[in-house]
């Protein structure tokens, strides 16, 4: 079994960029307004999540129960406070965004690579050398459309 270096630093960053783009578009999409300071709030909040991975015995973090919970509480730190069916609206929308970036970010990685490996193979060894550049683009493409 191979062996990898983590840089938690990289993993929070990380996820603090993409959820910050993730919490715009939810803006955007929902049209409801944000001040920036909350968006970063939710973005840390979700890359403090991000870095539960982590945590030895500690499964129930990635119950999709959890991950619901996780999930309103980012968009309840960003958008609060709202009506319920609004709240919901932003809740749907912050899942439209995240697997549309996540998406678009995994597509570009993979239209990249120089690895003719198909499906998950790619995660361990290509994401490594491409992460920020995916990332990147695809926060570029976001950027672009609007």
């Amino acid at each position: 079994m191979p062996v990898y270096m983590v840089y938690l630093d990289q993993v929070f960053v990380g996820n603090l960029v993409m959820d910050y783009a993730i919490l715009l578009a939810t803006s955007k999409i929902s049209r409801v307004p944000a001040p920036p300071k909350r968006l970063l709030a939710g973005a840390v909040l979700g890359a403090l999540y991000a870095l539960a991975v982590f945590i030895p015995d500690a499964g129930f973090l990635h119950t999709i129960w959890f991950k619901l919970l996780i999930s309103a509480a980012i968009v309840a730190v960003s958008f609060s406070p709202l009506p319920l069916k609004l709240f919901i609206t932003c809740l749907g929308c912050f899942f439209l965004a995240s697997f549309t970036l996540g998406g678009l970010v995994m597509g570009i990685i993979f239209f990249i690579s120089s690895s003719n490996t198909i499906g998950w193979e790619i995660i361990g060894k290509e994401i490594d050398e491409k992460i920020w550049l995916g990332i990147l683009s695809g926060l570029l493409g976001l950027w672009v459309a609007g």
